[in-house]
């Protein structure tokens, strides 16, 4: 079974419930909830901060590719009617986790830490 680490953790949790897209993966993974708030009262926004370490989005395209290839994220693209048809558009695209890789989440080290 394949083996993964915090940031792959974190990419398939990411996914764990829902279609995602790239943009929304970079945000669960890349960027924390701040205690701070801005805005008016009862109308606050909570600030993103970056999380120490995180990836690169080019590093996270990366990796999103590599658990595609091994069967842990599956693909759906988001049809354009601009679109060239070339499927390489990670941008478009939406990810969910597979079966399989909701079991190597689940049964990885990472997840006793949540």
């Amino acid at each position: 079974m394949a083996s993964i680490d915090k940031v792959d953790w974190e990419i398939l949790n990411a996914t764990a419930d829902d279609w995602e897209n790239l943009e929304q993966i970079y945000r669960a993974v890349c960027f924390e909830v701040c205690p701070e708030k801005s805005g008016e009262p009862g109308n606050e926004n909570y600030l993103l901060r970056p999380v120490r370490g995180a990836p690169t989005l080019e590093e996270l395209a990366d990796r999103i590719r590599k658990l595609l290839a091994d069967n842990l994220l599956i693909s759906r693209f988001a049809k354009d009617e601009n679109s060239s048809g070339h499927h390489d558009q990670l941008w478009r695209d939406w990810f969910v986790m597979s079966p399989q890789g909701r079991k190597v989440w689940s049964m990885s080290e990472h997840t006793a830490s949540v």
